[in-house]
């Protein structure tokens, strides 16, 4: 089962956005972001495949031109670093991101997060979140708290490993 925000709008109605990396906007990533109409986002990926294929030829045609004249040079290395740390960031954001996207875009379109929810899908999430509004018993329940404290953590847990490897501590 998956965790999903419930998002609700007074018009519109209710939204489910599942929470964690997006295997869809991964595998399909300019097709899931216009399917979502995350326009910009979409354009602004369009205009990163342009700028990295550009980057990529430029620098690799520069690699070529280095390991001809000038033999041994720390510019191929470096550059391979560059079009690999950018790679990783183009291919990867979509996976880490597309869902806090599709949040942004419905906090601007008016929703409220109301609840979250496990669910095995979108539908079963909004029929879970229905049924517990309906049954006094189980009211929606809101902790706004615990992604703060963990981010926190995270980032503590970061300093340490750094300053252990810094041999700081």
């Amino acid at each position: 089962m998956s965790k999903y925000n419930i998002y609700k709008h007074e018009v519109l109605g209710l939204k489910a956005v599942p929470k964690g990396v997006s295997i869809a906007g991964f595998l399909l990533s300019f097709f899931w972001m216009a399917y979502k109409k995350l326009w910009n986002e979409f354009l602004i990926w369009v205009v990163a495949t342009g700028v990295f294929t550009f980057l990529n030829d430029f620098l690799q045609s520069k690699v070529r031109e280095s390991l001809t004249d000038w033999g041994d040079s720390f510019f191929p290395p470096l550059t391979m670093m560059i079009i690999a740390a950018s790679l990783i960031i183009y291919l990867f954001a979509p996976l880490i991101y597309l869902n806090d996207w599709t949040e942004s875009k419905l906090k601007a379109q008016g929703y409220k997060h109301d609840d979250t929810v496990a669910a095995d899908n979108q539908s079963d999430a909004i029929k879970i979140y229905n049924h517990n509004l309906e049954n006094d018993n189980c009211k929606p329940k809101k902790n706004d708290y615990f992604p703060i404290a963990s981010e926190l953590f995270f980032g503590f847990g970061i300093v340490v490993l750094i300053l252990i490897g810094l041999r700081i501590w």
